[in-house]
């Protein structure tokens, strides 16, 4: 298993695919490093084609788009997922990340995750998801 799919392998929802599942959805993958102040991601503004994860450094978090400018709702470091509800909804529903400084991460076409989030891992990050989303509501 190479580097990429290893890294993969040890965060959810990629934590319960088989090795030759892992392989494939690392192949899709490439791996994108962002400035300080970057942005990675708007999903209120366009859909989300990519799902993306944290291999290296911070990234802040809004799930409102009225919070531009406001303090971050999440700060995500290394493992970290995001962009899952844009890439599985096909919707502008957030989230909008920007790099807390210099970051590296996985970006992964919306075609090679669907079945991470079909896999026991997958699910029990969404239902994270949903239970952080309700409290903040």
């Amino acid at each position: 298993m190479d580097d990429l799919a290893e890294f993969l392998a040890a965060n959810p929802p990629f934590s319960s695919l088989a090795e030759p599942e892992l392989e494939r959805v690392a192949g899709a993958a490439k791996v994108v490093d962002y400035d300080a102040g970057q942005e990675i991601l708007d999903a209120f503004e366009t859909v989300g084609d990519d799902l993306y994860v944290v291999r290296s450094g911070q990234v802040e978090l809004w799930t409102s788009a009225s919070g531009d400018g406001g303090p971050a709702d999440e700060t995500l470091g290394e493992g970290a997922v995001f962009g899952q509800s844009s890439v599985l909804t096909r919707a502008t529903v957030g989230p909008r990340v920007v790099a807390l400084g210099p970051v590296r991460v996985i970006k992964i076409p919306r075609g090679a995750v669907a079945s991470a989030f079909s896999s026991p891992a997958g699910v029990r990050l969404l239902a994270e998801d949903l239970s952080v989303a309700r409290l903040r509501a």
